[in-house]
């Protein structure tokens, strides 16, 4: 639980429910980072990529989740596997410049 303050100095309780947590989605994270990689046609990987946020949209509507709320957690997902792409392509740039991997 985190405590935050009143404008007058008083505290109080607050509790903020994850339903999304992007901690137990890092092997989705990963997974997804992987399989794009290996789509080379733009429209599979948009595909791919709609499937994905139907599929998390889904769950996060069932959870009760406005649809702001939805967008974040969905974006958020998403911003986590470009990072992911990203690391990946450093790592096989380093490999193929240097042959270290």
């Amino acid at each position: 639980m985190k405590a935050f303050w009143y404008g007058d100095g008083e505290a109080a309780d607050a509790a903020r429910v994850v339903a999304f947590p992007l901690w137990r989605r890092a092997g989705e994270v990963d997974a997804a980072a992987r399989a794009l990689a290996g789509i080379s046609n733009v429209d599979a990987r948009d595909e791919f990529r709609h499937g994905l946020a139907a599929r998390f949209f889904g769950e996060l509507e069932k959870l009760g989740l406005c649809e702001s709320e939805q967008d974040e957690e969905v974006g958020a997902f998403f911003y986590e596997v470009e990072l992911a792409l990203q690391t990946l392509f450093e790592e096989a740039l380093a490999e193929v410049t240097t042959g270290i991997g």
